[in-house]
């Protein structure tokens, strides 16, 4: 009997938790052929999450509780949970139900056909006003940015990977994580299905709209060196601004000087041609600094040897790892 691995990274869902298992494990009775497990990943300070976890394990054997020793993020929770677990195909999704689980069964019918990647694609989105239009902005510049690794639009980390992604994945040795751009780039055969995004069902999302500004820049740093590229342009286009901003103040200069027009005096003058210089050239200096850092960052974090995370514990049902 073929074994799935569901993924689930929580932090803090309670709530959502009893309308996750019931829809869930509906879907897992209609896949009666195929052996389920459940593997949650958790953080050291949620104790709520966890207890409720390890009470629901006592009543439904197949789920294994993946503790972390403090609060890593949401991507690392991911890279944990596909490090623990042993099915032959793995599905990550979110446990407040925005991922439709009623999208497995066709992943899994895909996956029996041969494909080894089994995207969940959006058809839709919860998102609404300026957070819609940036996601839906973020996703096409990641898209034509990804250079020949080639990221699909509207695709999370929801989707069916066969244990031979998953140990690829596994492999590699980056310290930031981030299985959206992992996937494509390690390749296999692909497909995709696509499902409806859906609301939370309980509790609140923890996931500050700050941090989509902060994702998407770390993002591009790790799948493109185009933004090193925006500083070059800019820095162009700031000397030819400074030019023309100069070449304004020489024609009125020699309009005033032949009393042909007389607009600004003499420190008029000396003050358009300070602001201009020290304006231009801060503004490109501050923009080259933050794009540069970032890249230098970035580097510092990969050749730091610091683990991704740290598991503390692994508890499977009447026994602990």
């Amino acid at each position: 009997m073929k074994k799935i691995s569901l993924v689930i990274p929580v932090y803090h869902e309670e709530e959502s938790l009893p309308h996750f298992f019931n829809e869930v494990n509906s879907v897992i009775e209609s896949l009666s052929k195929y052996d389920f497990e459940l593997v949650f990943v958790t953080d050291m300070p949620d104790e709520g999450t966890y207890n409720l976890l390890i009470e629901k394990q006592k009543e439904q054997h197949n789920i294994v509780v993946v503790r972390l020793s403090r609060s890593f993020g949401h991507e690392e929770a991911v890279a944990a949970g596909l490090k623990v677990a042993k099915g032959d195909a793995v599905i990550p999704l979110d446990g407040d139900l925005q991922d439709d689980p009623k999208a497995i069964p066709e992943m899994i019918k895909k996956w029996e056909e041969g494909y080894q990647v089994v995207n969940g694609k959006r058809s839709s989105r919860s998102e609404r006003g300026l957070s819609k239009l940036f996601v839906k902005t973020f996703y096409k510049l990641f898209h034509k940015w990804s250079k020949k690794i080639n990221i699909p639009m509207n695709v999370g980390d929801f989707r069916l990977l066969d244990r031979v992604v998953v140990d690829e994945i596994n492999n590699l040795g980056e310290n930031f994580r981030v299985l959206k751009i992992e996937v494509p780039y390690v390749g296999f055969k692909t497909t995709e299905v696509k499902y409806e995004r859906r609301d939370r069902v309980g509790g609140k999302t923890h996931y500050k709209k700050s941090a989509l500004f902060k994702n998407a820049f770390d993002y591009f740093t790790v799948i493109s060196d185009k933004l090193l590229l925006c500083v070059f342009k800019l820095s162009l286009w700031s000397f030819i601004l400074s030019c023309l901003s100069l070449l304004g103040l020489l024609v009125m200069f020699i309009l005033d000087k032949v009393n042909v027009l007389s607009v600004i005096g003499p420190i008029g003058y000396l003050a358009w041609l300070i602001s201009s210089v020290v304006i231009l050239g801060c503004a490109f200096i501050e923009f080259s600094l933050f794009i540069i850092g970032g890249y230098a960052n970035r580097a510092y974090n990969e050749a730091n040897p610091r683990p991704v995370y740290i598991i503390e514990s692994v508890k499977y049902y009447k026994e602990e790892k």
